[in-house]
């Protein structure tokens, strides 16, 4: 409105021009404080790149890597992992892995016709690891599933030598022979003549038990001993060396009574049967609670698992049948395949390759197909190392081979006689690569803290950055830590790694400058860029964490660790034959015990039993009898042990102790012989960890902390970046809290400017209601005026 010459809205519009001068600078601040803080968030992420890449090069065998090559990879392929070490190997490819495969002797008109007449149908592919050949269903037994376990496994019968096969043996017309009894039937078995060595020997005795009838394993235990083992299995077996002119060039004494096998114990949801004869062919009625499982073995029972699954057979028809074993999921597939007109025949195959994934099924349920037949032989892919009598093979259930070599897995591709050389060698070539990453992050972070906190006196400008002295020390921080000598690696300076300083103060890498020094010196590099430290000689440096401060750090003791073991057993040897059996867990070990056997001949067996069971575990010498004691020190050894396991023995705990203690005087956590500090502990040694020479305690002296190049790296850019204690975190911090305190001045600003302005306008508006009144009287006294003055004019 333009009353009397008065422009309100502009006069209002011009006044808060003046009032809003004070918002855009607060407005303009803020703006200065986001760019900041944006730049500090980029120099974050350049922190956090360093970080990284020298993380690549610090952690724990980060300069053990290693590489693969393969003389003909149309043959065999090879892929490594972290625990591969240097080494090569030669072989042939002999043969690939086939799955097994079953087809129906007969054949039916139409898949609708019924090939068999059971009801149900026992089905199940992998079973041959535990020992089960084939599988049926027996009296009473529905659909469902069967989970059968091997809870002891069967073993033949043993009798062993006393004494050590000499190193040159001659057998001739008054030592061949000895008079022997297997399984209740006796025979002379007669050695052929010659001279033999150990091994030669144990050969020998072998041709000589096949040629008399079999049914017997000769083998050479690691003192040198002879052993003679039935191949049937259970308590149905025995074996007993009676006699003979070859006992004394066997070092055997003779068997004063017959040694019987170990029974197997099979459980199916807690019923148990026991399997007394094992052999293979040998058929078996399992009892599963509901029911009878039958099985025919495929040679002794082992510890383990197997699923076996009952289904419906339907209507019994080709169809019926395919269709309830695909179903069934048993590691088994079915297809009724149409031969020619009216003739369809079933063909069943393993789901998996290798012969412990054949398939378990008796051919003779399928009555009303003649029964099946093989139509391929499970098969395991086999290589053969070396070639002659030295030659020996290497098998695998898929064409894969896993840590045939350390860390290495071959993938075989094609049979072939021609050898194949796999080799591992260093890797240096990569581990170059990522020094050189490390060096490029480190120019890219000082790069961008030069940007952001340069400054041009020409121009007057600045970089967001510019007066933040915590960001230009960082860069410092990062260049001592990449370009200094580590400690304790004084012979070698990160300049000797290719590592070099610039003018500038970035850093140059020349790598083949680090690929000679690696391959001079691996351990050296290797610890210039890592974590070490030194020992006192009875504790060890093990490990830091990047939270981990360099310093000293006094190691006290307060408890030794100890391992796991037995008391003094069979001190003399054998008085009565026994079972003994050591546990870890669900997992358990057994040997049977001859009496007269000497303490070598049970700590052979029972180590035998031990590794078999994959246990931790080692019978060894102790005096004139043995011990029993864990590999691993501390709790992660404990096991129990039963020396009696057929009579009234029990099972006897035995456990090992952790050790105990503090580092720089905060209580730690033991495992074994390691002792550790948390990466959270409240003390400059967080993280660190040391190994502990046993049955020592007290003070043990210091063990300094000695951070590598990367290390160092680490470390730093992990500090700075701690929630709440770091540096960079700080400056962030207080960064984003400058941009709220602007965003709350801007909003009291802007609230207040708003108040100012309603005002305003509301106090013209007022003066212009006024000066309307005031011009509107104006206009009536001038239009009364006017008026008067006619009124008054010269009369006529």
């Amino acid at each position: 409105m333009d009353i009397a010459g008065i422009d309100a809205d502009f006069i209002v519009s011009s006044l808060m021009e003046l009032e809003e001068r004070p918002l855009l600078v607060l407005q303009s601040r803020q703006d200065d404080a986001r760019t900041a803080l944006n730049a500090m968030g980029v120099v974050r992420s350049r922190v956090d790149a360093f970080r990284l890449a020298a993380a690549r090069l610090a952690d724990a065998g980060s300069f053990h890597r290693y590489a693969t090559s393969v003389s003909d990879d149309s043959i065999m392929s090879a892929s490594i992992s972290g625990s591969a070490s240097p080494g090569s190997l030669t072989f042939s490819v002999d043969q690939l892995a086939r799955a097994h495969g079953l087809r129906s002797i007969g054949t039916v008109a139409s898949s609708s016709v019924p090939v068999m007449s059971d009801a149900v149908l026992a089905v199940a592919g992998g079973t041959r690891p535990v020992g089960i050949g084939s599988v049926r269903a027996g009296a009473g037994l529905g659909v469902g599933s069967v989970a059968l376990s091997v809870t002891q496994a069967s073993a033949g019968a043993t009798t062993s030598a006393t004494t050590a096969l000499a190193a040159s043996t001659v057998i001739g017309a008054g030592n061949n022979s000895f008079d022997l009894t297997v399984n209740g039937a006796a025979r002379t078995v007669t050695i052929a003549d010659g001279t033999y060595d150990a091994a030669g020997l144990t050969q020998a005795v072998q041709d000589a038990l096949d040629a008399s009838g079999g049914g017997v394993t000769a083998a050479l235990g690691s003192g040198g001993t002879l052993s003679l083992t039935t191949t049937r299995e259970g308590s149905t077996a025995d074996i007993q060396l009676t006699g003979g002119s070859a006992l004394g060039a066997l070092g055997h004494p003779g068997d004063v009574s017959a040694q019987v096998g170990t029974d197997a114990i099979v459980d199916v949801g807690g019923t148990l049967t026991t399997v007394t004869q094992a052999e293979a062919g040998q058929s078996v009625a399992v009892d599963t609670g509901a029911g009878t499982l039958d099985v025919v073995l495929a040679g002794g029972l082992r510890v383990g698992t197997a699923d076996i699954e009952v289904v419906s057979t339907g209507d019994r028809s080709l169809d019926a049948v395919a269709a309830a074993i695909n179903e069934a999921g048993a590691g088994v597939t079915a297809a009724a395949v149409r031969v020619d007109d009216n003739n369809w025949r079933l063909q069943l195959g393993s789901s998996a390759t290798g012969v412990d994934a054949s398939i378990a099924i008796d051919g003779a349920v399928f009555d009303g197909l003649g029964g099946m037949i093989e139509s391929s032989a499970a098969q395991d892919a086999r290589i053969r190392v070396g070639e002659g009598p030295g030659a020996y093979d290497i098998e695998a259930s898929g064409n894969t081979f896993t840590d045939v070599l350390p860390g290495v897995t071959l993938t075989a591709r094609a049979v072939s006689a021609v050898p194949v050389t796999v080799a591992v060698s260093r890797d240096d070539d990569t581990i170059a690569d990522d020094v050189g990453k490390l060096v490029s992050a480190a120019n890219d972070l000082l790069a961008e803290i030069k940007v952001q906190t340069r400054y041009d006196i020409d121009s007057g400008t600045s970089g967001a950055l510019a007066g933040n002295s915590s960001i230009r020390r960082l860069a410092d921080q990062m260049r001592q830590a990449l370009g200094a000598q580590v400690d304790g690696v004084a012979s070698v300076l990160p300049s000797s790694a290719g590592i070099q300083t610039t003018r500038e103060g970035s850093f140059t890498f020349d790598k083949a400058t680090f690929l000679t020094a690696v391959a001079d010196d691996p351990a050296i590099i290797e610890r210039l860029f890592g974590r070490g430290g030194t020992a006192t000689g009875d504790v060890v440096f093990a490990g830091a964490d990047a939270v981990t401060i360099a310093g000293s750090y006094d190691i006290d003791i307060t408890t030794a660790a100890t391992r796991a073991e037995s008391g003094l057993l069979f001190d003399g040897g054998a008085v009565g034959p026994s079972r003994v059996g050591v546990r870890v867990g669900s997992v358990t070990a057994t040997y049977d015990v001859s009496a007269g056997q000497s303490a070598a001949q049970i700590i052979d067996g029972l180590n035998a039993a031990i590794a078999a069971a994959g246990l931790e575990l080692v019978a060894e010498t102790d005096g004139a009898g043995l011990s029993v004691r864990a590999d691993r020190w501390g709790s992660g050894g404990d096991f129990e042990l039963n020396t009696d396991l057929l009579g009234a023995g029990t099972w006897d705990p035995r456990s090992g102790v952790d050790v105990e203690g503090t580092i720089d005087g905060v209580v730690a956590t033991g495992i074994g012989r390691q002792l550790s500090l948390s990466a959270l502990a409240d003390s400059p040694a967080a993280g660190l960890a040391v190994d502990v020479s046993p049955g020592l305690t007290g003070a043990l002296g210091a063990v300094e902390y000695q951070p590598g190049v990367a290390a160092r790296v680490v470390a730093l850019a992990t500090a700075v970046t701690e929630d709440e204690t770091g540096t960079l975190t700080s400056a962030t911090e207080f960064a984003n809290k400058r941009v709220d305190d602007f965003n709350d001045q801007i909003a009291r600003l802007e609230d207040r400017l708003i108040i100012r302005e309603t005002n305003l306008r509301r106090q013209w508006a007022n003066l212009q209601t006024l000066l309307g009144g005031l011009q509107n009287q104006g206009d009536w006294l001038s239009g009364q005026l006017a008026g008067l003055s006619n009124n008054w004019g010269p009369s006529s």
